[in-house]
């Protein structure tokens, strides 16, 4: 059963990982828009036909490296993603949970 300190306990969670999710979506959304912009620095520097270009910019440690970037920020992110969504649904079933004991009486 959720008690009262597991709910004030998920709440206080939410509000404390506030700033550190907006930055790390922040971060992870900005990496992503960028692939595109190292993949074009990097295809630059390449010699060839077009294809081989292309390639050789996919396989840049530049651009591999900006991709290992968008993993980490990505499983920043959704790792307090989670964390949050947890927090909520503890919050919203000691609420339901409240709400019944209130209508009720002893559930």
């Amino acid at each position: 059963m959720i008690t009262y300190e597991d709910a004030e306990i998920a709440h206080w969670n939410i509000i404390n990982s506030d700033i550190q999710y907006a930055k790390a979506k922040e971060l992870f959304h900005g990496l992503s828009n960028q692939r595109k912009t190292i993949r074009a620095i990097a295809y630059g520097h390449q010699t060839g036909s077009a294809a081989d270009k292309m390639q050789l910019a996919l396989a840049s440690i530049e651009y591999q490296e900006h991709l290992q970037k968008i993993r980490d920020a990505e499983l920043e992110f959704l790792t307090l993603h989670e964390n949050r969504n947890s927090a909520n649904r503890t919050c919203d079933m000691w609420r339901s949970i409240n709400s019944a004991y209130n209508k009720f009486g002893n559930i």
